[in-house]
């Protein structure tokens, strides 16, 4: 199998200062909060979502169904099939932590289930109801950047004003970003595609949306 091909973008992460700061080209001025029009990547209202995934671990490759189920505004009931029907893991992704319900022996590896609970929190949590958010404008576009500290992590969700729709997660310690998250939307503006990259890991996960169309 071909390896994944994401679509990302890299863009350097400094710690932004209350008078602004200047990356990439950009730069962020802070403004209220108050201001933001942003919506999570999948709202309160959609409670379970099937992925086509690609995964690529070490260069070892899985494809299968992923499924995502909100059984509360803190877990999440994440199970991975292959394509012929057969159970790689099941558990349950909480705030803090996760439970193992099923894995094979082969995956079975705490430091790799450390990883997917956190792709899974990625994704699925609306960080609006984190009240440790800033939000920074750049003043040459309608680029927004939000900026929330989710417990000594930095992510930095970017978007557009017109266009309120996450583009891109990054993940970040100490400035420097750890994971990336992109998203690709349809006309529709629902998710349709999504590209995540551990880049302190030879990992990369594509995941596709499946609908009941």
């Amino acid at each position: 199998m071909k390896s994944l091909v994401l679509s990302s973008f890299i863009i350097c992460i400094f710690l932004l200062s209350c008078t602004g700061s200047k990356y990439s080209g950009y730069e962020f001025i802070p403004i209220s909060k108050e201001a933001v029009s942003y919506k999570p990547i999948f709202p309160d209202s959609i409670q379970t979502v099937k992925f086509k995934s690609e995964i690529n671990i070490y260069k070892n490759y899985l494809t299968g169904l992923l499924i995502v189920k909100k059984e509360s505004d803190s877990s999440l009931h994440t199970i991975l099939l292959t394509e012929m029907g057969i159970k790689l893991f099941d558990l349950n992704v909480k705030n803090n932590s996760y439970i193992i319900n099923f894995a094979i022996e082969q995956i079975n590896r705490q430091d790799l289930f450390d990883l997917i609970a956190q792709d899974v929190r990625l994704i699925f949590t609306d960080y609006l109801k984190n009240n440790r958010i800033e939000l920074f404008a750049d003043n040459k576009s309608d680029l927004r950047l939000l900026r929330i500290n989710n417990f000594g992590t930095w992510l930095y969700h970017y978007f557009y004003a017109d266009k309120p729709f996450i583009k891109k997660i990054e993940s970040a310690s100490s400035g420097n970003p750890q994971i990336e998250l992109t998203i690709e939307y349809s006309k529709d503006s629902i998710p349709e595609k999504l590209y995540l990259k551990h880049r302190d890991f030879d990992i990369e996960l594509g995941l596709e949306v499946l609908t009941d169309d």
